[in-house]
């Protein structure tokens, strides 16, 4: 740029932009949030509930570790057996 890195910088701060991407570091330890609900959830929207307060959990720990999610697993099992993901 013409105005040098300084300028650079502070436009991208300006506009919001993060100082760095993101690393690509795996977190030491495989983090997960697991819910075993017996009975099983029902109506549907009890089972977003559950979701959310599991989303809860994983944050924190995500928060904790020092690290950021850029992909993210759902797996769930209906009442019958039927495996979700």
């Amino acid at each position: 740029s013409r105005f040098g890195a300084d300028a650079v910088a502070a436009h991208r701060i300006a506009r919001g932009e993060p100082a760095r991407g993101p690393s690509g570091r795996e977190p030491d330890v495989e983090l997960d949030a697991v819910m075993n609900c017996d009975p099983p959830v029902d109506p549907v929207d009890a089972a977003a509930f559950a979701g959310r307060s599991l989303a809860s959990v994983l944050h924190r720990s995500l928060e904790a570790a020092g690290v950021a999610c850029t992909r993210l697993a759902i797996h769930a099992v209906t009442a019958n057996g039927q495996e979700l993901e």
